[in-house]
């Protein structure tokens, strides 16, 4: 069953300064020189950017739009899969250049980053983002009209505590600051079907 989120069942997480909160959409502006991060490559561990999450059980499925006006070199928001600071993931958009986005998702485990990603035009100003929860096992996708969705990433996350926040989220790595908009946000049972051998023949 899918139903809209609650925001006033949601938590910040380094709550901005600057934010509005309505029934049904999120408009929040960066701080400059944020981010989440583990310690992979750049030898440090980043995790003060702004995330509004709520705590979810197993089994479900979470989405959100997300419409941006990135004014920096690595300006980033998208959704946040939270179940401690050293295991956690993104998925987002980040600005690259003058010309293109990135499409990403980075998952830390244990305090260490590790990042899949591909490039999509700067024309592009929205994006639909969903993550699917089975058992112990996650699949990320993402969507440019709501109605397909193309799969970015499976992997496995294991929390012992059964619970793990999701939500959105913000940064601005640099000296930076923009606004983003968060809508539509549902969320429902796990729509990614337990694996079935017989449909893979």
């Amino acid at each position: 069953m899918k139903k809209c989120v609650d925001t006033s069942l949601m938590d910040w997480i380094n709550k901005p300064n600057n934010y509005i909160i309505g029934k049904s959409k999120v408009i929040m502006e960066t701080k400059p020189f944020t981010n989440f991060w583990g310690k992979t490559y750049y030898h440090h561990t980043q995790s003060n950017g702004s995330a509004l999450v709520l705590d979810i059980k197993q089994n479900f499925s979470f989405s959100v739009r997300v419409d941006y006006d990135y004014k920096n070199q690595f300006d980033q928001s998208g959704m946040l899969l939270y179940a401690s600071s050293d295991n956690w993931v993104k998925i987002y958009t980040e600005d690259i250049d003058d010309e293109c986005i990135s499409v990403s998702c980075s998952v830390c485990i244990h305090g260490y980053c590790d990042t899949s990603s591909m490039r999509m035009g700067k024309a592009i100003k929205y994006i639909y983002f969903r993550i699917d929860h089975l058992d112990e096992d996650f699949r990320v996708l993402y969507s440019l009209n709501k109605r397909k969705y193309k799969t970015m990433r499976i992997f496995h996350l294991k929390n012992r505590t059964g619970k793990f926040k999701v939500g959105i989220y913000a940064a601005s790595p640099k000296d930076s600051s923009f606004d983003v908009v968060f809508s539509e946000m549902i969320i429902s049972d796990c729509e990614w079907k337990a694996y079935n051998k017989e449909n893979y023949e």
